[in-house]
């Protein structure tokens, strides 16, 4: 197995280096993990290393409540993060929260071999899905100690499938799992996987942390004492709901921050819309109170501008692109909206049980909540609530990861 897995992956490798070619995100992991490479063979050996493993921007959201305690904590320690997309890469390669940032190497034997030597980390973390058979591999061989956080099973991944076998030992070297939800644990066990411990997810005790966080914006506060409502990381599948509906409620000035910012995307949303749109960026705080449609085309503040809101809508949940954070909203104590495609997102589901979350399949079913949170305010109150309440129960995850990391500082 370990050979057709070599022979898949260099296929895919192959299919990746010419989609390099045309698109610049693949170009972009294609020389970065190069540059990875040569990189850390360059870097002084210092210990202890804790090395932190993330997908993209939404596992370093996961990661960020353990790097901060350890940073304060463990000051001598030199912290290693990693990425396999671009856009988490980019967006973090310049954190002063960590020392080193790389892209993690395509997942043959010679190149993790050679890059695990390099940073010669004390232990490894791998957040939430990160399970790269070949790293897994070094790692065990050199003693390095595999920790998982923040990671969820489902019957349909491919360790418990007939034929996945192989990847499935692999998963049993892992040194312990931190699963988020009694479900995971189960599957594990189901298979003799039993270093495992349920501490939910460590996003809790990271959008926790936003209440406290102050932003500083002279615009965002200007903001904050109008009635507003935000669209957060939406996509084109999530925008079309809104477009027949907001100007039917005029109380509420209307911000939408789409994930993806670019200029040909922000100019469809002023056509697709038909409404006069005024740039996040190009607003004066004395202007805020005199407009009504606001366009966020800035990274970094959608967390402070759901904090005073009405409602949100987190984008991702009407396509298949993944949803995006809906705690970030969520800890503010606000009603958040959803698309209709949210079963793999365990926070979502317990909070719709629980009603703080409703989701939406179509601009009937949002406008019949649009009313109700329009002419109940009391009700968008206690939904709010529900929402706080819901996380605010559910921090400690980070604690119980450091107390397990102890005992691999010495």
């Amino acid at each position: 197995m370990g050979l057709f897995y070599t022979f898949i992956l260099s296929i895919g490798v192959f299919a990746y280096k010419v989609l390099g070619i045309f698109q610049l995100k693949a170009s972009q992991r294609i020389n970065g993990a190069k540059q990875s490479l040569k990189i850390a063979a360059q870097k002084p050996s210092e210990n202890p290393r804790i090395w932190i493993h993330c997908a993209s921007l939404g596992e370093f959201e996961q990661a960020i409540p353990i790097l901060e305690t350890l940073r304060k904590e463990k000051p001598e320690t030199r912290l290693i993060l990693s990425f396999f997309s671009p856009s988490g890469y980019n967006q973090q390669k310049d954190n002063p929260l960590v020392d080193e940032v790389y892209y993690l190497p395509w997942d043959f034997y010679r190149d993790q071999k050679k890059f695990i030597t390099a940073i010669q980390p004390s232990c490894c973390l791998l957040v939430k899905y990160e399970f790269w058979p070949r790293l897994i591999q070094v790692l065990v061989e050199k003693n390095i100690p595999v920790i998982s956080i923040s990671s969820r099973f489902f019957d349909n991944q491919i360790y418990f499938k007939s034929w996945g076998k192989w990847f499935l030992s692999r998963l049993g070297e892992v040194d312990h799992f931190f699963v988020q939800d009694e479900n995971s644990k189960q599957l594990l066990a189901t298979k003799g996987i039993d270093q495992v411990s349920i501490v939910g997810d460590t996003r809790m005790d990271r959008v926790t942390q936003l209440l406290t966080t102050t932003h500083a914006s002279p615009k965002i506060d200007a903001l904050h004492t109008k009635a507003y409502v935000v669209l957060g990381s939406s996509w084109p599948e999530d925008e079309i709901l809104f477009w027949p509906l907001i100007e039917r409620f005029p109380q509420w000035t209307w911000v939408v921050a789409p994930h993806d910012i670019s200029e040909k995307r922000l100019e469809s949303i002023q056509q697709k819309s038909g409404l006069n749109w005024h740039r996040w960026s190009r607003l004066q705080a004395e202007q805020i109170n005199d407009v009504s449609f606001i366009l966020v085309d800035s990274i970094g503040e959608l967390k402070h501008l759901y904090a005073a809101a009405q409602w949100a809508y987190v984008g991702g949940g009407m396509g298949t692109k993944g949803l995006h954070n809906i705690l970030e909203a969520g800890v503010y104590g606000i009603p958040v909206l959803i698309g209709k495609n949210y079963n793999r997102f365990q926070e979502a589901v317990d909070l719709i049980a629980a009603k703080g979350v409703f989701s939406v399949k179509d601009s009937s079913s949002l406008e019949q909540l649009l009313v109700e949170f329009s002419k109940n305010p009391e009700f968008r109150r206690e939904t709010g609530t529900i929402n706080k309440e819901f996380i605010r129960k559910n921090e400690g995850a980070s604690a119980l990861i450091l107390e397990y990391l102890q005992k691999h500082f010495a």
